[in-house]
């Protein structure tokens, strides 16, 4: 979150409960970035039931250098999500941000996201909503 990586939060139960700004059992947070001195892990993962996390072992994630910066690639079976079974016209909650940070930026230099705002860390309540066909 204070470098270059993408976020990446879903909520399988975004109408379980009615505070949306709080993480519940089927919230996560997902944070892939290529790894650094500071932050050596490629991936870090929050939420999920008692906070412990997603199926962590299930999840693919890949990080390239190229000469103008980096791929980075995820792939998240639905069923390491605390066994989330998807049917046509589910919804979730779900948001992407794209944090920048510059080496001599003390910290994140700013977030791109699709539909929340930067509490999505720790709220739900500005995630956007989509439906699976």
């Amino acid at each position: 979150y204070d470098g270059d990586a993408i976020e990446l939060f879903i909520d399988t139960g975004p109408d379980t409960a009615i505070d949306t700004t709080t993480y519940t059992a089927h919230t996560y947070q997902l944070l892939l970035g290529m790894p650094t001195e500071k932050f050596p892990e490629l991936l870090k993962t929050k939420g999920g039931q008692s906070g412990k996390g997603l199926a962590i072992e299930a999840v693919k994630a890949a990080t390239t250098r190229k000469d103008a910066g980096y791929d980075l690639e995820l792939a998240i079976p639905w069923k390491s999500l605390d066994g989330f079974q998807p049917k046509p016209g589910s919804v979730i909650g779900f948001d992407v941000a794209v944090d920048d940070g510059d080496k001599n930026a003390e910290g994140r230099a700013f977030q791109l996201t699709w539909a929340g705002e930067g509490d999505n860390w720790k709220s739900r309540a500005h995630l956007g909503r989509l439906m699976l066909k």
